[in-house]
């Protein structure tokens, strides 16, 4: 008996993989650095979840299971996009504020620094006269 046998009337080979690949997509959504594997792991989600749950029909087993791989494949990619849209947003405008407060430090710098030459040349001028 092989491990690598086709499943037997009544199973649904599909149904396992797409509830495996679906679960590694959201657990995988949570962390930007395992965002990669989300997707790769998503689309087969959904792919042997629907095809799965197309089998299910006529074998009777692994709605259930099919059904879940699509739903979290879904919800993973949805995690996975909603994680890179919060984080553009959030992130660019306060480095373009920073950016701006700094220029102004800058330029305020810049002015006291030209006022005080300004005073220290007059105030030397006045003393040679």
């Amino acid at each position: 008996m092989s491990l690598a046998q086709a499943p037997h009337k009544g199973e649904n080979g599909l149904a396992g993989p797409a509830l495996v690949c679906g679960l590694i997509a959201v657990i995988g959504s949570f962390f930007l650095f395992l965002h990669l594997l989300t997707v790769l792991c998503a689309f087969p989600a959904v792919l042997c979840g629907l095809f799965g749950w197309r089998r299910a029909k006529r074998v009777h087993s692994g709605r259930g299971k099919s059904l879940w791989g699509a739903g979290l494949g879904v919800a993973g990619v949805l995690m996975t996009l909603t994680m890179y849209v919060d984080t553009g947003d959030d992130s660019v405008p306060a480095v373009t504020e920073n950016a701006v407060t700094q220029n102004a430090v800058t330029q305020n710098a810049v002015t006291q620094n030209a006022v005080t030459q300004n005073a220290v040349t007059e105030n030397s001028a006045a003393v040679t006269r």
